[in-house]
């Protein structure tokens, strides 16, 4: 791939964009040798009576998923809800900036958006050039089945990569539930990051 000819990360890459219906999440909806495993991750969490698996933590394990459920697709769809191009109204012109367009160097536009990504609530962040491989070929919905190619915007290259970092402890919890808690607020936690960050930009 010509696009990054001088770029050597040091190690192995893919070379070619990854079809999103081909990853863990979603192949275990559809291809037979994995539906076992998904039913086991889907639905083999279920309310019992060992510590931290009763109500208290499974309470917690829906409230922490809640701006991703409800705001977002899910788990795993863009351009939508808060992941939207033009915010979740639907209208980019509701977020123009009062006074027009802010004119800087680009180095003092980096520093400006993450300062406000940092701001926002994430804990790491650095701004990139999109290496083509590294943005997936195709979106696949796991409720509907929809499959779609992927077209980024024209002319967009670059990207602000940000780190959510999720509760070590839970991570390393015995209970399913608890990690779930963790993972869950880290996905809503990401979601409303990137809303922000994107109309501050």
């Amino acid at each position: 791939m010509s696009y990054f000819s001088s770029f050597d990360p040091g190690f192995p890459v893919a070379t070619e964009p990854f079809d999103q219906k081909n990853e863990m999440f979603k192949r275990s909806c559809w291809d037979d040798r994995f539906l076992d495993s998904g039913r086991r991750f889907y639905k083999g969490v279920v309310l019992n009576n060992r510590p931290g698996w009763g109500q208290p933590e499974f309470s917690a394990l829906n409230a922490s998923w809640s701006l991703d459920m409800n705001f977002t697709s899910g788990m795993g769809l863009g351009n939508m809800g808060l992941y939207s191009w033009k915010g979740p109204s639907g209208r980019a012109e509701d977020y123009v900036a009062v006074g027009g367009r802010f004119e800087a160097a680009a180095d003092k536009l980096s520093c400006l958006v993450k300062s406000a990504a940092l701001q926002f609530g994430a804990n790491l962040v650095g701004i990139c050039r999109i290496h083509p491989a590294w943005v997936y070929s195709h979106e696949y919905n796991r409720k509907t089945g929809k499959h779609k190619v992927i077209n980024p915007p024209e002319g967009v290259d670059k990207a602000v990569v940000m780190a959510v970092e999720m509760n070590y402890h839970q991570i390393k919890s015995k209970s399913l539930v608890l990690r779930g808690v963790a993972v869950g607020l880290g996905y809503s936690l990401m979601a409303h990051l990137a809303n922000q960050l994107a109309i501050f930009i």
